[in-house]
């Protein structure tokens, strides 16, 4: 099964370029990043005759991702790095990605270069500056779907909270009104709390909105814990 980042090269290598300067500059690119044995007698570097007009730049970055990018698939990770063993290669470019807008950070890595991004939205910026379009969709669609995933959880924990809290808070009410009965009876209590407290005990499990409805007459929310609350104090 072909990587995320297979499938992002593929795409790009299938683009074509506006013209036979940017050609040479994307051929450029791959041959400046693809280059994986260092010559320690020798630093490469973008010649800056190839990236004086605006095209010529993308399509030399283009070229630095052919040869020495990767990508990871985000439905594991953000990350996007190009690599290189030449500190002044990766210098030059992260002034020139810079200059079209793009802020690498950069590491060193096992005696290489590594310049990379992190963040979703720069990565599928990045993407499209590049012209992997089909790589940029497929990124922002799994990012949404992990955005829904994540909005769905933080529901579900938070609903799952709330039920804890209702439970915990009944079964203090049950056992306050359970030491009620046997103190003083129930029966002993005044009219509007007597009543809250035998609905309560009837019914262990019904949310105070629930208990609200079942008196007569029917009482709001706040109302029934407001008379909980008193039988609580006791």
């Amino acid at each position: 099964m072909k990587s995320f980042s297979q499938m992002t090269k593929e795409e790009l290598s299938r683009a074509k370029n506006k013209s036979n300067c940017c050609d040479h500059a994307e051929q450029t690119g791959i041959l400046l990043f693809g280059t994986i044995t260092p010559d320690l007698e020798e630093q490469y570097r973008i010649p800056q005759e190839l990236v004086e007009s605006e095209c010529c730049k993308r399509a030399l970055i283009k070229g630095a991702f052919l040869g020495g990018g990767t990508v990871i698939n985000p439905r594991k990770n953000y990350n996007l790095e190009l690599t290189t063993p030449y500190p002044a290669l990766a210098k030059d470019m992260a002034e020139l990605l810079e200059s079209v807008g793009f802020s690498f950070k950069s590491v060193q890595r096992k005696s290489k270069e590594v310049l990379y991004l992190k963040n979703s939205e720069a990565i599928s910026d990045f993407l499209s500056y590049i012209g992997a379009f089909r790589a940029q969709m497929e990124l922002l669609n799994i990012k949404i779907e992990k955005e829904i995933r994540n909005d769905f959880n933080r529901a579900a924990n938070i609903e799952t909270a709330n039920l804890e809290k209702t439970i915990n808070a009944a079964v203090q009410q049950v056992k306050a009104i359970e030491e009620i009965q046997r103190r003083i009876g129930l029966d002993n209590l005044p009219d509007d709390l007597r009543e809250v407290a035998k609905l309560r005990l009837a019914n262990k499990d019904a949310s105070l909105s629930e208990l609200g409805a079942m008196m007569n007459p029917p009482l709001t929310k706040s109302g029934i814990n407001h008379r909980l609350k008193k039988l609580m104090e006791f």
